[in-house]
């Protein structure tokens, strides 16, 4: 997605936001009224299904700007790089899994496993080098976020964000390294716990239980990391050998992930399709919360940029 292609920045989200004021003054019973067959109109029917969509406040004009909105946000190419298994999640960097479990073979499933512990491994031997790796969590990190933030070293969380694990809410669980990263962490007992509850902790709760490194307060999450590099820069040597001591004495190895994964696949080809439909469900959910903050995040530059004006 770029600048131009981001839904509130398009020519047919503004022709939308004209649209729902003009709407916004009629009525469902009106619409009707002025069009006998509104409902042949504005309804389809496939493989036994009616989507009948009459009895929303939409006209001719609305739709037209709906199609525009998808063309013009380019979703027909994010669904057919969707479909085909690219990786389209850009914060994870791997496929759609929702996607990959409807296919009734394991292979795609091993693949997007391998891809996502291939990037967290490495992440956690910080890469084989005289170095530290690092997590800054501002927001929600759930599910494989969680995970990829435990992968690192040292994992810094602003006060107010929340981590958990939901997929056992539809009857799967984090398989790409939570249980090995978090039972070095915490009692394997409590990680156990923690991943069968379900339960979405705040950063707080987090650091009480030895799961986060270090808190800081909203807002200055990046200042608290570069603090924490300077404050320990000159003992970085002395660091970096405490870790790999860790890692020696509690190692996690890429085989032990890789079992893991395999276990996670067969898990997941049992899934059925109610449980494919809360994965959705909370995806769009999470979607919606992403688009919500990504407005308010263009709002607030925009601010700065007409006060600096």
């Amino acid at each position: 997605m770029t600048a131009e292609t981001y839904g509130p920045r398009t020519a047919a989200w503004q022709e939308l936001v004209e649209c729902a004021r003009t709407l916004g003054r009629s009525s469902i019973k009106a619409l009707f009224a002025a069009d006998a067959k509104r409902f042949e109109r504005f309804s389809l029917d496939a493989e036994g299904i009616v989507l009948d969509f009459s009895r929303q406040l939409l006209d001719a004009r609305a739709l037209e700007s709906l199609l525009a909105l998808a063309e013009q946000s380019e979703v027909p190419r994010w669904i057919e790089l969707m479909f085909g298994g690219h990786p389209i999640n850009n914060t994870e960097d791997r496929p759609a899994l929702h996607v990959a479990l409807r296919r009734p073979a394991d292979a795609p499933l091993l693949a997007y496993g391998e891809a996502c512990i291939s990037n967290l491994y490495p992440w956690h031997v910080n890469c084989d080098l005289p170095l530290t790796t690092m997590a800054l969590v501002q927001g929600d990190a759930l599910g494989g976020g969680f995970e990829a933030a435990l992968s690192a070293t040292v994992v810094i969380a602003e006060e107010s964000s929340r981590m958990g694990f939901p997929e056992v809410l539809f009857n799967l669980f984090p398989g790409m390294g939570a249980y090995s990263f978090l039972a070095r962490r915490i009692d394997p007992a409590a990680a156990e716990r923690m991943i069968f509850s379900g339960k979405i902790y705040t950063a707080v709760e987090l650091h009480e239980m030895g799961v986060v490194d270090l808190l800081a307060d909203d807002g200055t999450g990046e200042q608290s990391l570069y603090s924490y590099i300077k404050r320990n820069e000159r003992a970085h040597r002395t660091h970096c050998a405490i870790y790999r001591v860790r890692r020696r004495v509690q190692p996690v190895t890429y085989e032990e992930m890789a079992d893991i994964a395999r276990i996670w696949v067969d898990t997941a080809l049992h899934l059925e399709e109610p449980d494919l439909r809360k994965m959705e469900r909370l995806i769009v959910a999470q979607n919606r919360r992403i688009e919500r903050l990504g407005m308010q995040t263009v709002g607030a530059r925009e601010g700065r940029s007409a006060t600096t004006s």
